[in-house]
């Protein structure tokens, strides 16, 4: 289980809320755009660039192949997967959309904060880079990146704290 944030544009005269709740286009299935992956490729190199500029990488740090362009499967996504400073997320671009994943391992406080603060940097990075909007569907809001992220952190620690309390 992970924490997740799907990211998607903004669809002209439509609210954000209703784009961002409403279920996506099944781009997992569908051939390539051709010309969204021509738009697509610059703003990886970017984003990745940055990043990766966030921190410097680490021997633990892995990016899947994928993220070079090849694509693993008929699926079209491109997954790059990061571990910095022992935070793992997983992040997936789509020709139209993407998403962020973060697992639920981060128990302590201050640990889970420095993740989710991580997280939110990769955040602002799409959406800079990518002119991606963030949808919490934990929360059931459109994020707004240049505030804090305290109910983000909240839930993410009663969720671990929950999973943590169920049996094995």
């Amino acid at each position: 289980m992970s924490y997740d944030f799907r990211l998607f544009r903004r669809v002209a005269g439509e609210d954000p809320l209703t784009t961002a709740r409403t279920k996506p286009e099944d781009d997992e299935l569908r051939p390539p755009d051709p010309e969204a992956e021509r738009k697509k490729k610059p703003s990886q190199t970017r984003w990745l660039r940055n990043i990766l500029g966030c921190k410097p990488p680490k021997p633990t740090m892995s990016i899947s192949p994928a993220f070079t362009g090849s694509r693993p499967t008929k699926r079209g996504g491109v997954i790059a997967t990061f571990v910095l400073d022992g935070h793992a997320a997983q992040i997936t671009l789509f020709d139209h959309r993407a998403s962020i994943r973060l697992p639920y391992s981060h128990a302590e406080p201050a640990t889970a904060k420095e993740a989710i603060a991580e997280v939110w940097g990769y955040l602002q990075t799409l959406y800079r880079e990518g002119d991606f909007l963030a949808y919490d569907p934990q929360l059931d809001r459109v994020l707004v990146l240049s505030d804090g992220y305290d109910d983000v952190i909240s839930t993410y620690l009663r969720t671990v704290h929950w999973m943590r309390s169920l049996p094995p």
